[in-house]
């Protein structure tokens, strides 16, 4: 993450971390969900996830724990 900020490049982070919370659309919240926002809350990455299309399908139960990470940079050049 700091090469990428110090070099000006852009950085994409595909996350299967299994983290719950309502940020990225999960119905839940769980410890790895708020130690996710926390880490949110203190680096230059934003959460690019669009929608509510589950990421996780078990049985009954539709989640949506696959959580894709970018650079605010990034950001700022995705259009449509």
């Amino acid at each position: 993450m700091r090469y990428c900020e110090s070099g000006n490049l852009y950085l994409v982070i595909g996350c299967d971390s299994n983290p719950d919370h309502s940020v990225w659309g999960s119905a839940n919240i769980n410890d790895r969900g708020e130690g996710l926002v926390e880490f949110l809350n203190y680096s230059n990455l934003e959460v690019l996830n669009q929608g509510n299309e589950p990421t996780f399908c078990s049985g009954c139960k539709l989640e949506m724990i696959d959580v894709t990470l970018g650079s605010f940079r990034l950001l700022e050049s995705i259009t449509g």
